[in-house]
């Protein structure tokens, strides 16, 4: 067997490399402990924890009241219609825009007398606020006019294991934030009395069923909407 010897530099040079791999090692068990640490804390049923939950929830859900008509409608000009006032309403405040519906180009007049109508349909600058209902069976509008702010959790049931899944009931106080000019005007309110409803409690105690995900803790009807996420 012909044994090698090492120069100085080639010594020098292949500590460098044991050591870089060694510090490689050490860096990855460092970052494997500090996010075994993270996820451990997100698990936890801490208040920071679930008041966060909660508040991603309402992020994504902010405060809103529906229409029950799909945009853009096309409605008479004239005769009953129960969402003329809404309509209205809502184009008064500039949330929606109408103009007549005309005849398709080249389309042969009709023997018989036709209704004339319109068509309601979003403005341009009012997506924020008014858009498809949430509810794809139900159909219809909502009109978002607030968000929600979750600002003490009361209390925090033992969390327990319901159906193989872990869960806890929470209690915790809300409040209306950042709500819309466009809400308080008399004539919104006139049309939109749940709207008059919600603005007279803007605060108020809610009692929800956390579940605990692989992500971390989520109110129940968002995890049932995520089945991926248990």
């Amino acid at each position: 067997m012909i044994e090698r010897s090492f120069g100085v530099g080639e010594e020098l040079a292949l500590k460098n490399v044991v050591i870089s791999m060694i510090d490689k090692r050490v860096a990855l068990s460092v970052l494997l402990s500090l996010m075994l640490a993270a996820c451990g804390r997100s698990q936890s049923a801490s208040p920071a924890n679930i008041q966060a939950a909660l508040q991603a929830y309402y992020d994504r859900h902010p405060a809103c009241i529906s229409l029950a008509l799909t945009l853009p409608a096309e409605i008479d000009v004239d005769g009953f219609e129960p969402m003329r006032p809404q309509l209205q309403a809502l184009t008064k405040i500039g949330l929606l825009v109408v103009a007549p519906v005309r005849p398709a180009e080249g389309q042969a007049p009709s023997a018989t007398p036709v209704a004339q109508q319109i068509r309601y349909r979003i403005a341009p600058r009012a997506g924020k606020f008014v858009h498809k209902g949430r509810d794809s069976f139900m159909g219809g509008t909502d009109l978002c006019f607030a968000n929600r702010k979750v600002t003490k959790v009361i209390s925090i049931g033992t969390p327990a294991k319901v159906m193989g899944r872990t869960v806890s009931q929470v209690r915790y106080d809300v409040i209306l934030a950042n709500i819309v000019p466009w809400a308080y005007n008399s004539t919104i309110l006139e049309a939109f009395p749940a709207l008059k409803t919600a603005l007279s409690q803007p605060s108020g105690s809610r009692t929800e069923t956390m579940v605990l995900t692989h992500q971390g803790w989520q109110l129940e009807r968002d995890a049932r909407q995520q089945p991926g996420l248990n």
